[in-house]
């Protein structure tokens, strides 16, 4: 006797729903506000389009800041080009070595180089913001977990018609 078909409803609904609630967590997280962020605060002491020896992954579109002379070093896009993450906001070009900066970056975020922070998402001098990184992927976000919402409804009707099990 052949054995009989997973279930694919359960299945399918049960990972389709973690997807999208996934996929809601992210995009709430992506618009949290500053006092959501771990800071640091530090005299520049290099400001410019590199940094020593690290590799410039996009050429003539990042900036590297290190404060108080040490690590990390702060790596900021900046890049405004068709196609590219823009930051929602960006003056970085506008900050000058010994300016005193603090920067606002998601500490949980994976950082596999302790050299390098990739993850700033404010930069303030005093009260005047200099930098918010773009949200670009907030739209896609919300709209995979539409998708996902919209898949397990058609598995309820699919469920409802006798197609599936």
């Amino acid at each position: 006797m052949p054995k009989p078909p997973p279930a694919l409803f359960l299945r399918s609904a049960f990972i389709l729903t973690a997807c999208a609630v996934l996929f809601i967590f992210m995009s709430l997280r992506s618009g949290s506000p500053r006092t959501a962020y771990a800071t640091i605060t530090g005299v520049i002491t290099h400001i410019g389009p590199a940094f020593g020896t690290l590799p410039d992954r996009n050429p003539g579109k990042n900036r590297y800041i290190q404060l108080n002379g040490r690590l990390p070093v702060l790596e900021i896009f900046v890049g405004k080009d068709r196609g590219d993450f823009s930051p929602a906001f960006e003056r970085i070009d506008a900050l000058r070595t010994g300016d005193t900066i603090t920067a606002y970056f998601d500490q949980k975020l994976d950082n596999s180089d302790p050299s390098v922070n990739r993850h700033v998402t404010f930069i303030d001098k005093g009260q005047d913001m200099y930098f918010e990184k773009g949200n670009a992927a907030r739209p896609f976000l919300i709209g995979s977990a539409i998708f996902c919402g919209l898949a397990v409804a058609g598995l309820y009707i699919l469920k409802a018609l006798g197609r599936i099990r």
